[in-house]
């Protein structure tokens, strides 16, 4: 016989703040992952529909929200970047084809 779980749902909301963030890019680790790709300030926040001011403040780590780091690593990850985090710290490679 089957049974069903009788507790009601929580609403995602309810389920997404609860949870820990993603770590996000540090300042050091965008400014090297826009080298890495030869992007300059302004290609970036063109690929993350961001004005090029908002990437020059991300990468002196002055009060970016977390939707903004996102979509600078979303960006950046689109563009074959892979940001590590490990026992050797904080780091990005391109991404292996």
């Amino acid at each position: 016989m089957l049974t069903q779980d009788t507790a009601a749902p929580q609403p995602l909301a309810a389920i997404s703040r609860r949870q820990q963030p993603q770590a996000m890019p540090t300042s050091a680790q965008i400014r090297a992952a826009r080298g890495l790709l030869g992007w300059s300030q302004a290609d970036l926040a063109q690929r993350a529909h961001l004005h090029p001011r908002t990437i020059e403040r991300a990468e002196r780590g002055a009060g970016i929200t977390v939707r903004t780091l996102r979509a600078i690593a979303g960006a950046l990850e689109a563009g074959g970047i892979e940001f590590l985090q490990n026992q050797n710290g904080l780091g990005v490679r391109l991404r292996r084809r």
